[in-house]
Parts: C-alpha cells; structure tokens; sequence
C-alpha cells in the first residue's frame, strides 16, 4: 500500500463527496421553490419565506415531509409516476450522511479493492476495542462502500428527481 494510492482514494472520495452534495444542494433548492410556491407567488414574499423560513429553520428531512403533504394535495400524479420517490429519498438520504460524517477506509484491503474495483469504502469507529494478532486495536466496522457505478446512479437518481420537481413549478 503505497502513499500515492491512499491519495488516489482521499481525491476520489473529495470528488464523490462534492459531486454528490452538489447536486443535492440543488435537489433541495428545489424543494424549497416547490414549498415557496404553493404559499404565494409574489416574488418579495417568496425570497423573505425561503430566506426567512424555510432554509435556516426547516431541516432537509422535514422539508421532504413538508413537500410530500404538499405535493399529495396539490400534484397527486406525482406520487404516481414516482412510486419510488419516499423509498429512493430514504437511500439518498442515508448516503448523504455517510459521505458527511464517515471516514474513508484505507486499510490495505481497501486499498486493493479501491485499486481493483474502483469502490471507495467508509468506516465508522465503534467505541469499544478488540483484539487483533493479540494487539488492543480500536474496534471499527466498515460501514459501507461507492462502486462508480453506484454514485452514477445515484446521480443521475437525484438529477431526476431535481427535474421532476422543476417541472412542477412555474418557472
């Protein structure tokens, strides 16, 4: 395991990490638009409620509720076409919070699988210890891992989604 490998993988994860925020930061906007929105369409009081309101008051989460009371009464067809749209935000959601909060994984076998699958893995500390090769060691469990082919879909996953509440606004 070389320095220049465990690099590779911090740049790949910065780069995982950023794309991934990005675009749900616009994924969010969105929301925030589609809530605005349904209260009023007044240019002024909708940057005061979105300014004022809603992004330095209303979680993420709570934001998707808010959307789902709002988008079931006033855009049902939604829900139709997008069966999967509560279950996929969930999944993004959790993915989110791994990419923010857990470490990248460089332990030599993920390094070799990072090396030979291109999949970044992350870990989380537990707080307790364990034994290894008769050694005290900090206990840790891989948490979870991004194949390329996985960020793609979820990429793409939420850049549909993004599109899909645009469309239901004014613009």
């Amino acid at each position: 395991m070389s320095e220049r490998q465990i690099k590779l993988i911090y740049k790949a994860s910065e780069q995982v990490r950023g794309v991934i925020l990005e675009r749900l930061s616009e994924f969010e906007f969105w929301i925030d638009v589609y809530i605005t929105r349904i209260f009023t369409n007044d240019i002024e009081k909708e940057d005061e409620f979105m300014s004022l309101i809603i992004a330095p008051n209303v979680t993420f989460r709570n934001k998707i509720e808010i959307f789902k009371v709002l988008v079931n009464k006033y855009h049902p067809n939604f829900r139709k076409k997008h069966t999967k749209f509560w279950k996929d935000f969930l999944e993004i959601v959790e993915k989110r919070n791994m990419l923010a909060h857990l470490r990248v994984d460089t332990r030599p076998e993920a390094v070799a699988k990072y090396k030979e699958e291109t999949v970044i893995s992350y870990i989380r500390f537990k707080n307790s210890t364990e034994k290894i090769n008769g050694v005290e060691t900090v206990k840790f469990i891989s948490f979870n891992s991004f194949s390329e082919t996985y960020v793609n879909g979820l990429i793409k996953l939420i850049d549909i989604y993004s599109n899909s509440i645009k469309s239901l606004i004014d613009i």
